[in-house]
């Protein structure tokens, strides 16, 4: 994963003790993206950032719709990369560190409650 903007950024944290798990978080409608295979590239054009993902990382980013809590992006995601990453505590954390970095930098957002 990879970031970059050319400016000093303070994300917000997030972690498991702040219930990230049971979040929504949506893809942001200020992100533009391609296909960079294996994985993808995004662009915040409103914030001026890039973000480059692997494969898993990709696979996250396709399950943050605001339907699916934080926990089940993080599942879903190991389940479609293969079933022996799924139960890897390292996969999971770094699922988790994915998301954090698409929220901290704007990438995703909460979704707003109608």
């Amino acid at each position: 994963m990879r970031t970059g903007n050319g400016r000093k950024h303070n994300p917000r944290n997030l972690s498991s003790s702040d219930s990230l798990g049971t979040r929504l978080l949506e893809r942001s409608d200020n992100v533009l993206w391609t296909i960079a295979p294996p994985g993808i590239l995004l662009h915040n054009f409103a914030q001026g950032r890039f973000l480059e993902l692997d494969e898993l990382g990709y696979k996250a980013w396709g399950y943050l719709d605001g339907a699916r809590t934080v926990d089940e992006v993080i599942a879903q995601s190991l389940a479609a990369a293969g079933a022996a990453s799924t139960s890897s505590a390292a996969a999971v954390k770094k699922v988790r560190t994915i998301v954090q970095t698409l929220f901290a930098n704007g990438f995703v957002e909460e979704r707003k409650h109608e």
